[in-house]
């Protein structure tokens, strides 16, 4: 039987990475669960005295799951640091266009100011910083429609790089999530690989002593 994807063909790119992340998330706490079990179940057959080859069997069984747990972790990682470069790159580009779209406002301002000496340009030189300059210049009648949309696109610009900022602030905390499991599935590792280690001296001592 073919087996269709449950993903809509028109889905645009950013959303894309969204499911593929939380896939990814999602893979990770399953082998997690996974992971849980098996270490129950090792612990099981050590309570139950079983064969050395049995619980080896199972050990390895959770190294193989640890391992797959810490690659799944490292493309975690490594797709929330290529979002991250992404979202740094629209900003440093959005700050570029906006700070020419601020010189070419503050020129146009001048050139009000040249050519109007009435009290709405007094209102506009009173503004204690930018932000404060636009909500001014909302109030004045000596601002035109290119002005206007001058101003428009600085308070978008302003609020969509907000939200990218925002965006990273969320990516880096999950990234410090992931580097947590991964850290605590490398002990996990090291641990599952001592006993390993430790059951093989134990045996070739035994072999040593016959």
């Amino acid at each position: 039987a073919i087996v269709k994807s449950t993903i809509p063909a028109n889905i645009d790119e950013k959303t894309l990475k969204k499911i593929i992340r939380k896939g990814e998330k999602n893979d990770i706490a399953q082998l997690q669960k996974e992971s849980e079990k098996l270490e129950a179940e090792i612990a099981r057959l050590k309570r139950e005295k079983k064969d050395q080859a049995v619980i080896l069997a199972a050990v390895q069984k959770k190294i193989a799951n640890i391992q797959t747990q810490i690659l799944r972790c490292n493309k975690e990682i490594d797709s929330i640091n290529a979002k991250i470069a992404q979202n740094n790159a629209q900003i440093a580009a959005k700050n570029e266009e906006m700070e020419a779209t601020k010189l070419e406002f503050k020129k146009r301002i001048r050139a009000i100011y040249m050519s109007n000496t009435g009290s709405n340009v007094q209102i506009l030189l009173g503004a204690d910083d930018f932000a404060e300059f636009l909500q001014l210049s909302k109030l004045t009648e000596s601002i035109s429609a290119r002005d206007k949309l001058l101003m428009e696109n600085i308070v978008d610009a302003i609020k969509h790089l907000n939200e990218i900022n925002a965006e990273n602030e969320k990516l880096l905390e999950s990234q410090q999530a992931v580097k947590e499991t991964a850290l605590q599935a490398q002990k996990e590792l090291e641990k599952a690989q001592d006993y390993i280690v430790k059951v093989m001296k134990e045996r070739l001592d035994e072999l040593d002593r016959r």
